[in-house]
């Protein structure tokens, strides 16, 4: 295989331009990982192949980096928002209870003031009359009491 001059020309030709387009490496760009890539290859042009991937990929790291970040901020705030959320249900079914036991209690007393009104609807006329007169009955039996305890204190003078 012989080579020829006009290939040998064109290799020195991107050699030339090559060295023409050599530019530091900038190490505040990478990170410590792209910087110990960097040193283990030996790279100290930013204008070579494997010092622009390296570039590519540390920066598609740092954006996976971020989004995860930012991800886990959503998290955690989706993480307070279900705690509200649980708290706001736990209110709510306390207080379900609570008014639960209010209607059972106003159900009882339903109930309650439906009998004692069934109770009086069923008595007579004559059984409310005579539960409205018995304290004057009453009164009555204790002053003629009274009359005939005073008749006979003062008809046998036992005082």
């Amino acid at each position: 295989m012989i080579v020829s001059s006009e290939n040998t020309d064109k290799q020195v030709g991107r050699l030339t331009e090559y060295a023409e387009s050599f530019r530091p490496i900038d190490r505040k760009e990478f990170s410590e990982t792209a910087l110990s890539l960097i040193d283990r290859y030996g790279i100290d042009n930013a204008n070579d192949p494997m010092a622009t991937f390296i570039a590519i990929a540390d920066q598609m790291n740092a954006s996976q980096r971020e989004a995860v970040s930012q991800f886990e901020a959503a998290t955690a705030l989706a993480g307070v928002e279900f705690g509200r959320i649980d708290l706001a249900l736990g209110k709510a079914e306390e207080t379900q209870k609570r008014v639960e036991a209010l209607i059972k209690t106003l159900d009882k007393m339903q109930k309650d003031f439906t009998s004692a009104t069934n109770r009086i609807r069923e008595r007579s006329n004559f059984d409310i009359v005579l539960n409205h007169l018995t304290p004057f009955i009453y009164g009555i039996f204790g002053a003629l009491i009274t009359l005939l305890v005073v008749f006979v204190i003062l008809r046998l003078k036992i005082l």
